[in-house]
């Protein structure tokens, strides 16, 4: 390996015709590093990853990253200086957008100096991070904290939340999903942060692709002009093999996300859960399952399905709430969807979601999947409350209206 690292070094060139993803696809049950040209591509400080360029999640491009940028090269010297700005920006965006390995890095080092982050790189909503240089080192930092197994990120308890009390862990929980839409599918369960947590596929029939993302906060911050909260606190995993292993440092709700809109079906088993609150107006038995979950369900978000809708929002939101209110904020909900498209003239698809951010990526709301806004449409007391059904029947919601219009939209028109 070092003679083939020599002889690049010297000028010398090097085509390597694998697909890493494709490798995974064919080579069941094995994990990226099991490639054989994987541990070269480390040595020269080159990542694989398991992504293709025209994915539905593609890696960004970084405009620092022009110049040749060796992951351990800078490694090395945030390990010398971790107040190294650069290299802290490189590592963290190295580990969060590439999903890197860190099999080969000095991980005990680099938990130590997320750890041991300064209060002024802590975001949050009473005192959020507005100085240029302080957000990239949060922003670098959070990279970091996305890779890191049994790490509790700092200030969680801020935003996404954390539990005052250790909640009750389950294990050996069969969820099974049957997919018709590309969609996150909520498993009824909560990612404690700092916690690993482990799925294994017991069957999947269809269309392969399924991934598993920890988190609804899918929104990136990087360029945002302050930060109120962590940039990136949504992880998101192929479910590549027969089982894999998760850990995120901010907690979550666990979602399957299926790979495109053919008829497809996924059957896992979850281990080191949280039971969390959820509601779907298509389940027959979501009286009886509402009420169980409003007492004992401990998840600090709650996933609430209509027919053409979903909401993402804290659980202690809606505790005060029974099943009759649900179902009458539902049916207004799923009635905006189908409105939507009555105009358009079209027939939903996939399932609309909306999810509660302390930060938006952009403005105070935005459409996409899922539409962003503010936590204010959280609290019970405001008429703002996205399940305030009297207000919702004699005023509306404008804003919701017009995002979800945002997503009818074509290209061609």
């Amino acid at each position: 390996m070092q003679n083939l690292y020599d002889y690049l070094r010297q000028g010398g060139a090097l085509v390597c015709g694998a697909t890493p993803w494709g490798w995974l696809q064919l080579n069941s049950g094995k994990i990226l590093s099991d490639l054989p040209f994987f541990h070269f591509c480390d040595f020269i400080g080159i990542k694989l990853t398991e992504n293709y360029s025209n994915c539905s999640n593609p890696m960004p491009f970084r405009l620092e990253l022009i110049q040749f940028k060796n992951i351990h090269h800078a490694t090395q010297k945030l390990v010398a200086d971790p107040t190294d700005i650069e290299s802290l920006c490189i590592v963290g965006g190295a580990c969060k957008d590439l999903n890197v390995d860190v099999s080969g890095l000095p991980i005990e080092i680099l938990k130590n100096i997320a750890m041991k982050a300064e209060n002024e790189v802590i975001p949050s909503n009473n005192c959020p991070i507005q100085d240029k240089c302080c957000r990239q080192k949060s922003s670098g930092l959070c990279g970091i904290l996305c890779v890191l197994t049994s790490t509790k990120a700092p200030g969680i308890a801020n935003f996404p939340g954390d539990f005052s009390h250790s909640p009750v862990i389950e294990t050996n929980v069969i969820f099974h999903i049957e997919s018709n839409a590309n969609e996150w599918y909520c498993t009824g369960y909560y990612a404690v942060a700092g916690i690993p947590i482990q799925i294994d596929v017991l069957e999947c029939m269809g269309a392969m692709g399924w991934s598993v993302r920890v988190g609804c906060h899918s929104d990136h911050l990087e360029n945002c002009e302050e930060l109120r909260r962590w940039s990136c606190i949504s992880i998101n995993k192929p479910l590549v093999g027969n089982s894999i292993q998760m850990s995120s440092a901010f907690g979550g709700l666990i979602f399957l996300q299926s790979p495109n809109d053919e008829s497809n079906s996924i059957t896992v088993r979850l281990h080191h859960v949280v039971l969390t609150l959820t509601y779907d107006f298509m389940d027959p038995n979501r009286v009886t399952n509402w009420q169980y979950r409003r007492h004992h369900a401990q998840g600090l978000w709650a996933d609430i399905a209509g027919q053409h809708i979903v909401l993402n929002l804290p659980s202690k939101s809606l505790l005060h709430l029974d099943s009759t209110q649900l179902d009458e904020v539902l049916l207004f909900w799923d009635s905006v969807v189908l409105a939507h498209h009555e105009l358009r003239g079209t027939k939903p698809k996939h399932r609309e979601r909306i999810v509660c951010d302390e930060q938006p990526s952009a403005g105070y709301m935005h459409s996409g999947y899922p539409i962003v806004t503010h936590m204010d449409v959280t609290d019970p007391q405001s008429d703002e409350f996205l399940f305030n059904i009297h207000v919702l029947k004699k005023k509306g919601w404008w804003g919701v209206f017009h995002e979800i219009g945002h997503n009818m939209q074509r290209d061609w028109w």
